[in-house]
């Protein structure tokens, strides 16, 4: 039992560290370490689901800074992402309003939607 304390302890100092990281390429603008340390959040989550981590929220970052760096196919395959993760967020948790994520898609969807014009 202590060993899988020791664990979960590790991956969530692990997620502070990878939730900086990110932090600190945005405030650089730094799109290739955005993409690196949202990936590395995302694969996180697959093996420490007691953190919770929000995943459409990196899968959202990740398509904007491929948007940025003019990788658009990319940024289009990732912002899907984001929405689809934020819909089925929105149907397998109890939300805290009733239009919990909803901005988020709407936001993202208009992006796509623009996107889609230029593929």
């Amino acid at each position: 039992m202590c060993n899988n304390n020791k664990m979960k302890d590790e991956q969530f100092d692990r997620w502070l560290q990878l939730r900086a990281s990110l932090k600190e390429a945005k405030k650089k603008k730094d799109y290739l370490e955005i993409i690196n340390a949202a990936e590395n959040i995302i694969q996180l989550d697959k093996v420490a689901k007691h953190i919770r981590i929000m995943t459409p929220i990196f899968y959202k970052e990740i398509g904007e800074a491929y948007y940025k760096l003019g990788n658009i196919e990319r940024s289009y395959i990732f912002l899907q992402q984001s929405i689809t993760g934020f819909k089925d967020y929105r149907l397998t948790h109890q939300l805290n309003k009733p239009d919990d994520w909803i901005k988020e898609i709407t936001v993202l969807t208009r992006k796509v939607m623009k996107i889609e014009k230029k593929i």
